[in-house]
């Protein structure tokens, strides 16, 4: 395998074009509210029994839905 340095690193134009265009994208508050909540999830520990639709609940009651 041969070994790269640094200064011959380079992005993907296509992959830089997406991600500018896609910063720019403004989100709804329900996808604001599913990446809350598949944060949550991802960050609980997998033996621990909760859902993501426990999660949901959690969230409606502390929002007051």
């Amino acid at each position: 395998m041969k070994k790269v340095s640094v200064q011959e690193l380079t992005s993907n134009p296509e992959l830089l074009a997406k991600l500018r265009s896609s910063a720019s994208i403004t989100q709804s508050s329900d996808e604001i509210r599913q990446q809350r909540i598949s944060f949550i999830y991802g960050s609980m520990h997998h033996k621990n029994g909760v859902t993501k639709s426990h999660i949901e609940e959690v969230l409606a009651n502390i929002e007051g839905k």
